[in-house]
């Protein structure tokens, strides 16, 4: 079995987010499954943005020598 990339991952919390907020579940189920995926997506994007904030300043502070 093989891990999923990141833009399957995103790709797949931005199909259920969708499925969620037209009710794909219910009324409050649906809701509440809204809620975790565009949170966790968020989450996704937050660590993506942090790591190349990460590595652009390792990069600016690399020392070739």
């Amino acid at each position: 079995m093989r891990t999923l990339t990141p833009k399957e991952l995103l790709a797949g919390i931005w199909v259920a987010s969708g499925l969620a907020l037209r009710g794909g579940g219910g009324e409050f189920v649906g809701s509440v499954l809204a809620a975790a995926f565009i949170a966790s997506g968020f989450e996704i994007g937050l660590g993506g943005l942090v790591g190349l904030v990460y590595k652009v300043a390792a990069d600016a502070n690399r020392q070739d020598s």
